[in-house]
């Protein structure tokens, strides 16, 4: 029987191939004989060429097609579509959640998310992506990054230091550790001495932060969520915050982020 399945499988890529096709055929009258006389080695039937065959084809295809979502998730991130590349990488990971790249999807979709301010699903994201390459260094500047716009500015300090010993020559990671560095020993001051919080009045605050957590200015830069695969995560480039949205100047959409 499996030698029936494994010419079977043999000829589905060389179809003109006689010898395979005479062993097929003297297997498969040995089989029919066996059967019929119910005489013969007894074979294990929970093992079958085909299925195998067909399962590795599967995931061939499967992987393909994803990379196919993730190539489109990361030219909807360049128009700045967000919600549309979170779809796209949604897709990627639906075919493929635990494929050699999956870590990258996962990663490029905590980017989105970081976009369309769902820092706490990015963190997961990141997470996620860490889980499955643990020496990804861009999952954890996203990592990095989504705790730092949560307010835990000493899990972006553990996550920015994890990214630099992947990534060294990151500016961008190098950048926001000193950042988050600062606004953790803010934080830390602020507890021995509420009069050095520098706590910014409520209509400044971000909602459902900490107002301790929460002292974002005008003159922060902030470094871009990009994927992998369209932009080069060392350039470390920053930016200003924009100044255009005066009703709203917390809202992360008005943050020009630069590559992690």
């Amino acid at each position: 029987r499996q030698a029936t399945e494994a010419y079977t499988v043999s000829l589905k890529y060389e179809p003109d191939n006689k010898a395979s096709q005479s062993y097929l055929d003297r297997a498969t009258k040995r089989l029919a004989k066996q059967e019929k006389g119910g005489a013969g080695t007894a074979v294990d039937s929970s093992f079958s060429v085909v299925s195998e065959w067909s399962k590795t084809e599967k995931r061939d295809v499967d992987q393909k097609e994803a990379e196919k979502y993730k190539l489109l998730g990361n030219q909807r991130m360049a128009n700045r579509d967000y919600s549309g590349a979170l779809e796209s990488y949604t897709s990627a990971l639906q075919l493929c959640p635990n494929g050699p790249n999956s870590h990258v999807y996962y990663s490029n979709r905590a980017a989105a998310l970081c976009y369309l301010e769902r820092y706490d699903e990015a963190e997961a994201d990141s997470t996620r992506s860490l889980e499955l390459s643990p020496k990804y260094g861009k999952a954890h500047s996203r990592l990095g990054l989504s705790r730092f716009f949560m307010g835990n500015y000493a899990g972006a300090v553990e996550a920015y230091t994890n990214a630099l010993k992947h990534d060294p020559d990151n500016a961008a990671s190098r950048s926001y550790l000193v950042k988050a560095r600062a606004r953790m020993e803010r934080d830390d001051a602020s507890l021995a001495d509420p009069s050095e919080s520098g706590i910014e009045s409520a209509s400044e605050s971000v909602p459902g932060t900490p107002a301790r957590r929460q002292n974002f200015t005008s003159s922060a830069s902030i470094h871009r969520p990009d994927p992998d695969g369209f932009a080069s995560p060392d350039r470390g480039i920053t930016n200003k915050l924009s100044n255009n949205n005066n009703n709203s100047s917390h809202s992360a959409s008005s943050r020009l982020l630069t590559s992690p």
